[in-house]
């Protein structure tokens, strides 16, 4: 319980000036940064680019345990007719016709192609991973996850 809430305050009093930061990066400054073997997790939406070198390292100095959170919305766009969207990352806009059905069928083509990219990746390098909606209930998939690494780190 004390290791618990000291990692909440830890998260709740983190600087952050807004900008996420690239998944590689963080993977890499853990693996020089943290000089025993720990549990690490990661909450995303994994939307960056893979680097397996960097998440394979992580994978082979701590055990890393990747959540994946996506919002619905996010998956599949809504016919929301024309709007403008930002990418909160590179500060680039785009405008978009979401009344066009094209449009939303390419969205929803790119995104699952690149959710399969990182799972197929977390599949090679052996990484236990929890993917979850935010709609959803965390618990119960949560729950699952340890349960089932009990189950392989108990034979």
């Amino acid at each position: 319980m004390k290791q618990t809430l000291r990692i909440v305050r830890e998260i709740v009093a983190s600087k952050n000036d807004g900008a996420d930061q690239n998944i590689s990066d963080v993977a890499r400054q853990l693996v020089l940064s943290q000089k025993k073997a720990a549990m690490v997790i990661m909450i995303s939406d994994f939307w960056g680019e893979t680097n397996k070198a960097a998440l394979g390292q992580l994978n082979f100095k701590h055990d890393f345990i990747p959540i994946r959170i996506a919002d619905p919305m996010e998956l599949h766009l809504p016919d929301a007719g024309r709007v403008i969207l930002k990418d909160p990352e590179t500060g680039k806009s785009m405008f978009l016709n979401l009344s066009r059905q094209d449009v939303r069928e390419a969205h929803a083509n790119a995104v699952h192609l690149h959710r399969e990219k990182w799972t197929q990746d977390f599949r090679r390098l052996g990484i236990d991973f929890l993917d979850f909606q935010t709609t959803e209930n965390f618990m119960p998939p949560l729950r699952a996850l340890f349960a089932r690494r009990s189950r392989k780190f108990s034979r």
